[in-house]
């Protein structure tokens, strides 16, 4: 058996471990179309669940909305300080999913450029 105080800390790498192997996934697989059909890149490509999303002409990578999440679920953290429990194992969940986002390129970090696309 866990030790409940220790709840949280497996969520958090249980959906680390599952974004990182998802966000891997996708990508690969979102490259795979893209080296098939050069015109699946531009905007007017079909609609799914597995695309890039671009904002005015600008690819947003999935680094950002891990940022988002690292930010949001860490300013929740420290403005409601949740006991143990439910709010704190969904906020360790989105902390580490978040995590997994950002440091899935890390890559792009290290050489502050554009290394998948």
């Amino acid at each position: 058996m866990i030790d409940p105080s220790r709840h949280a800390v497996l969520w958090l790498l249980i959906f680390f471990v599952l974004a990182t192997a998802a966000t891997r996934t996708a990508t690969r697989y979102i490259r795979h179309r893209a080296d098939q059909a050069e015109a699946y890149l531009k905007e007017n490509a079909e609609p799914g669940m597995f695309r890039n999303i671009a904002i005015a002409g600008i690819h947003v990578h999935h680094q950002v909305w891990g940022i988002l999440m690292l930010l949001f679920s860490g300013l929740m953290l420290i403005t409601y300080l949740p006991e143990r429990g439910l709010w704190l194992d969904v906020l360790a969940a989105i902390f580490g999913t978040g995590a997994a986002l950002t440091l899935d390129e890390f890559a792009m970090w290290l050489h502050l450029e554009d290394v998948y696309w």
